[in-house]
């Protein structure tokens, strides 16, 4: 328990660090670090998954969306929900792709 807490003393972990109100600075440099690219709404990133699915030619593997995903900082939560929205909307189609043995999300002409 004593080695514990010297640990702690000497700059290792503190389990208690969340309790202590952190600065302005640490808040901005948090959010910063959560803040997707370039995606302010649930329009913008529909846009953005838009546009991505158009580059690949209007379809990607659920493989290649959550990679594209990553990259641009964006969680899966609203990455998901965007896709279900579309798919529910009718302007996009999830399909089963034997080839590649995975789901496929296509644009649809809407």
């Amino acid at each position: 328990m004593r080695a514990e807490r010297s640990k702690a003393a000497q700059g290792g972990v503190d389990l208690t660090a969340f309790f202590t109100p952190s600065s302005g600075d640490d808040r901005q440099k948090a959010k910063a670090a959560h803040q997707i690219e370039g995606v302010k709404t649930s329009e913008d990133l529909e846009a953005a998954l838009r546009g991505f699915l158009k580059e690949r030619g209007g379809r990607a593997t659920k493989t290649e969306l959550y990679e594209w995903a990553k990259r641009k900082n964006i969680p899966p939560a609203p990455l998901y929900s965007t896709i279900s929205r579309m798919i529910a909307e009718g302007r996009m189609i999830k399909r089963f792709d034997d080839g590649s043995k995975e789901l496929v999300y296509e644009l649809s002409s809407k």
